[in-house]
């Protein structure tokens, strides 16, 4: 699957570059949240209300919903081409 995109992403000027880049990036903020929830850098949960394990899954929902985007702006004959 990653490989199909890496394609798309080089080879087709309509792929939707924008929300795969949405994506990755509200994911790679959210495991940034996570591991601070883990490591209790800033998260600690008996002195505050919002947890980083909370902020983690906000922010997954929100980079599966890119991720829904850049699949459905797909259509099969440009997954055919690749």
């Amino acid at each position: 699957m990653a490989r199909l995109q890496i394609r798309g992403w080089f080879s087709n000027r309509n792929y939707p570059k924008r929300d795969l880049s949405l994506c990755l990036s509200f994911f790679v903020v959210a495991a940034g949240f996570s591991y601070a929830d883990i490591s209790r850098l800033f998260c600690h949960p008996s002195n505050h209300v919002i947890q980083g394990h909370a902020i983690w899954h906000l922010l997954c929902a929100v980079g599966t919903w890119f991720s829904y985007l850049v699949f459905s702006k797909q259509n099969q004959s440009s997954v055919e081409e690749l």
